[in-house]
């Protein structure tokens, strides 16, 4: 990466974690350190312009923010929680709320919410929207925590 077009963006202590924003749009970056507090099932998450995960089917609250690289020395806040043993986090790009089919009806967001209700994966989602109408990128990565491998077995 070019030193000369990247700026560290300033990020809240607790985060400990940097985020360098790269000038040149073809080239945004994004760089976390691993959860300090090292418990199983520790996460945290910036939000640079995308939309809110979906933490076991449910929108998580996440403070939005403006896309990587837009500005110069942008802050963004991290949010801090903890996977269970079988929880699911589900992120995804603009790309699905935004698929529109050919009257020009979103894919939107209530229907992105119907489908997380029901056991459904990633590839299914990002398929679904694709098939009704894709305009933009469509990214929905997923991640299951699976049981504790040390766990005391009763």
């Amino acid at each position: 990466m070019d030193s000369r077009k990247c700026q560290t963006a300033r990020v809240p202590r607790q985060s400990r974690g940097t985020f360098p924003v790269v000038k040149d749009a073809e080239q945004t970056a994004l760089r976390t350190r691993p959860c300090p507090c090292h418990l199983p099932g520790a996460a945290a998450l910036a939000n640079a312009g995308h939309l809110a995960p979906y933490l076991n089917g449910k929108e998580m609250a996440m403070e939005g923010a403006l896309p990587l690289g837009i500005t110069e020395c942008a802050e963004f806040s991290m949010t801090h929680f903890q996977l269970a043993p079988g929880d699911r986090l589900v992120l995804m790009s603009d790309g699905v709320a935004e698929a529109q089919d050919e009257r020009g009806h979103l894919f939107g967001f209530e229907r992105i919410n119907t489908m997380l209700q029901q056991p459904i994966t990633a590839a299914e989602v990002a398929t679904a929207a694709q098939k009704f109408g894709q305009e933009d990128e469509i990214s929905v990565p997923a991640v299951t925590r699976k049981a504790n491998l040390n766990a005391e077995v009763a």
